[in-house]
């Protein structure tokens, strides 16, 4: 199994570093496996973690990368150190803290905004959850969605955030 990882992490090095060659400035790397209905945190660290560090080493030379994270709060210790300069997630799906992630994080954090709700959020709400978001990781955050908005956002919904952030 480790093996079969390895050759894996190697392949999805190999494709990053051909979509750097062709032009792209990072990578949204997605972790789905740190929450305990995937992974224990034990099975996490052996058959994930290693290559997960591993990959964003390899790529660390890109000029922004994301490390995205379905995770659970018991899995925070184990992406300390990793060489990732953007942090993303859901505060609400996962119920990691932005104050949680700042005090263990020195990298930008990329969170906010409640995705599932998206559609139903009014301007003042997300103006909150920006203010609350960005209180708590201070100068080094990007407002973001912590994960996609629903695909049938209109495109009035979707025009809200560039609102409330003057965009």
């Amino acid at each position: 199994m480790l093996d079969a990882l390895d050759i894996l992490t190697q392949s999805h090095i190999n494709h990053a570093k051909r979509a750097f060659a062709a032009g792209a400035s990072g990578i949204l790397f997605s972790i789905a496996n740190a929450k305990r209905e995937e992974l224990s945190p034990a099975d996490y660290a052996r058959f994930s973690a290693p290559f997960d560090r591993r990959f964003f080493d390899a790529t660390s030379s890109a000029k922004l990368n994301f490390l995205h994270l379905h995770w659970e709060n018991e899995y925070v210790d184990q992406f300390v150190g990793f060489n990732a300069p953007v942090v993303n997630w859901s505060v609400q799906a996962s119920g990691v803290q932005v104050s949680t992630v700042r005090s263990k994080f020195s990298q930008t954090i990329a969170t906010g905004i409640d995705e599932a709700k998206y559609k139903d959020l009014s301007l003042a709400q997300i103006r909150d959850q920006w203010q609350c978001a960005s209180g708590a990781a201070g100068s080094k955050f990007i407002l973001t969605p912590g994960c996609s908005v629903p695909n049938d956002s209109t495109d009035e919904q979707l025009s809200r955030l560039p609102q409330v952030v003057g965009a």
